[in-house]
């Protein structure tokens, strides 16, 4: 069974190779999903969201 894991805006932003604040602009900018929120100042991220969006910048820089 894979482990099934949130990830916070530190590990999220440095699973995506990105600076905390890079990540959350892409946040804004709806590139990266927007996470889940917990309560009024925690949100997590899932590993398999994070992969797909990775993923997806791959295939965007094979395109080019």
């Amino acid at each position: 069974m894979s482990e099934r894991r949130l990830l916070n805006i530190v590990q999220a932003a440095d699973y995506c190779g990105l600076p905390r604040t890079t990540f959350l602009r892409l946040v804004s900018e709806k590139r990266i999903p927007p996470g889940y929120k917990l309560g009024p100042r925690a949100r997590r991220w899932k590993r398999e969201e994070l992969d797909t969006y990775i993923e997806s910048c791959r295939t965007d820089e094979s395109a080019a």
